[in-house]
């Protein structure tokens, strides 16, 4: 029979633990719903306990469906999202808890292919980019 040891340390990462807490923080304060843009957490365990709490995770094709959401928090995940999708969310009304992890974002930062294929450093994106 085959046993599995797990690591006393194991768990999830930074980037997921930081997103966790603030969508607990904002629950908290403010009550209802907030949105996730993708499961926060690949555990179904902890999914189901903060969709009790009010997290409510949708895809792409749903963000896409919602034309006004009047002001509804929106969770950008530890993964982060392209530029796009920020303007998209901000366009159709929600306002953003941004929980990309530090080094998703440094890392998209670092360069960009523009549609003149040419790539542009962080530093141009970020004056472009505000979270």
């Amino acid at each position: 029979m085959l046993k599995v040891d797990i690591d006393p340390n194991s768990g999830f990462c930074a980037g997921v633990i930081r997103a966790i807490s603030k969508a607990e923080d904002s629950l908290s304060k403010e009550g209802g719903k907030i949105y996730s843009l993708g499961a926060i957490v690949h555990n179904d365990a902890e999914l189901e306990r903060l969709s009790i709490k009010g997290l409510v995770t949708i895809d792409k094709e749903d963000l896409d469906e919602i034309y006004d959401a009047g002001g509804e928090r929106l969770l950008i995940r530890a993964h982060g999202e392209p530029p796009a999708t920020y303007d998209t969310a901000r366009a159709k009304g929600f306002r953003i808890i941004d929980c990309t992890c530090p080094p998703e974002e440094h890392q998209g930062d670092l360069a960009e292919d523009t549609s003149a294929g040419q790539w542009r450093t962080g530093a141009d994106i970020r004056k472009e980019r505000p979270r």
